[in-house]
């Protein structure tokens, strides 16, 4: 019976303990929640401190940028009410040197692109600028040589065959003239045995026979002679007049390989294929350094009007020279400047509420922080609050 008591108290303790455990526990879970949201709530003020100390910063950035802006634009308004003050006659001087310097500015600007389309001409004939007028007659020169050097060649070469042919010619009819000959010899002979048979069988008078054989034979190899006489002086005059046009053609051939050589390397320095190539890439080559001292000419004119135009505009106290630059273009053009003077007042207009805007944002901002600084302290003893709870929950 005792036995049983000591077994029951022994359980009730045991369930004791384990109700006490789950108690404890229970409520460290209810402290680590409650401190959580506490530490959630500091994280959250503290982004939207940092959040408007940002957005403070940029907006006073942007009123430096926006006071840069009005200053600027306040020097340019400044710069045209002076100019609109100014006497008729000044104005009068200012814009016509203005006119003067547009005028200047277009055909600069012509010439540039002028200048511009002729950036591919040949860079050699640069080095040989001052030699090229020289250059270009000798090749001409040389060209027109190697072209009567080549019709020479030509006729000689005609002339040479033309005397081959003759030479053919006529050694075909050295070899006639002989084949007539021997014909000839062996017709006489044939006709004399005929009249020698003749006379013997039937006594037949070869007086007036003889006579007339006799004459024929003798003109005609008193002409086959000569033929060949005339042949043989035709084929050693063929021969000379050969000899002749084979001389003359190499002297020829060798008078056109140097006008070829002295005309390749031209060609190959200057890297062009005649003189008629040359000739138009020095005509672009003139016309660009043309363009090119007309161009600086025009840009030395262009700064003389600039200068005399902020001369006088300084002599008026217009304003700064970088801002008049700026505005040269709209300020000197009546039609351009009634705009511009418009422009700038809606823009001024626009910057001044923009300037407005940014005040306000900034007291609302500043407005803001002043609220959170009256709660610094507080704000500052949260962490330590929070974690000397924490400390607390972990010992429990």
């Amino acid at each position: 019976m005792q036995m049983e008591t000591k077994k029951t108290f022994r359980q009730r303790l045991v369930q004791m303990k384990d109700e006490l455990k789950l108690f404890s526990l229970k409520e460290k879970k209810e402290t680590l929640t409650s401190s959580r949201i506490e530490v959630e709530e500091i994280y959250n003020h503290v982004t939207y401190i940092s959040s408007l100390c940002e957005q403070l910063i940029d907006i006073r950035r942007y009123k430096k940028e926006l006071q840069e802006d009005i200053k600027e634009l306040q020097k340019k308004q400044q710069m045209y009410r002076k100019y609109e003050s100014l006497p008729k006659g000044n104005k009068q001087k200012v814009e016509n040197l203005w006119v003067a310097l547009q005028s200047a500015e277009s055909e600069r600007e012509t010439l540039r692109h002028q200048f511009s389309d002729g950036a591919f001409v040949n860079l050699k004939l640069q080095k040989y600028e001052e030699e090229m007028p020289r250059l270009l007659r000798e090749i001409k020169e040389m060209e027109e040589q190697q072209r009567k050097t080549k019709t020479d060649i030509d006729y000689l070469e005609g002339e040479k065959a033309a005397l081959q042919f003759s030479k053919e010619k006529l050694q075909q009819a050295q070899v006639m003239s002989r084949k007539v000959a021997i014909g000839l010899v062996m017709g006489l002979a044939f006709v004399a045995l005929i009249l020698l048979l003749l006379y013997t069988v039937y006594e037949w008078s070869m007086v007036v026979s003889g006579s007339i054989l006799t004459v024929l034979g003798l003109f005609l190899g008193t002409w086959l002679y000569i033929f060949r006489r005339r042949v043989i002086y035709e084929l050693q005059k063929n021969m000379k007049m050969q000899n002749r046009a084979v001389e003359l053609l190499n002297k020829t051939k060798l008078r056109y390989v140097h006008y070829t050589r002295f005309l390749e390397y031209e060609y190959q320095k200057f890297g062009v294929h005649n003189s008629h190539m040359l000739q138009h890439e020095w005509d672009l080559y003139s016309q660009n350094q043309k363009n090119r001292n007309q161009y600086q000419q025009i840009s030395s004119q262009k700064s003389q009007l600039e200068k005399a135009i902020w001369d006088e505009m300084n002599h008026n106290s217009i304003g700064e020279e970088e801002v008049f630059y700026e505005e040269m273009k709209d300020l000197l053009n009546p039609d351009a400047r009634a705009d511009r003077v418009f422009e700038f007042n809606m823009k001024y207009k626009k910057l001044e509420t923009e300037w407005e805007e940014s005040l306000l944002q900034e007291k609302y901002i500043q407005k803001e922080l002043e609220q959170f600084k009256r709660q610094e302290e507080i704000i500052n003893d949260l962490p330590k609050q929070l974690l000397e709870k924490y400390r607390e929950a972990m010992d429990k």
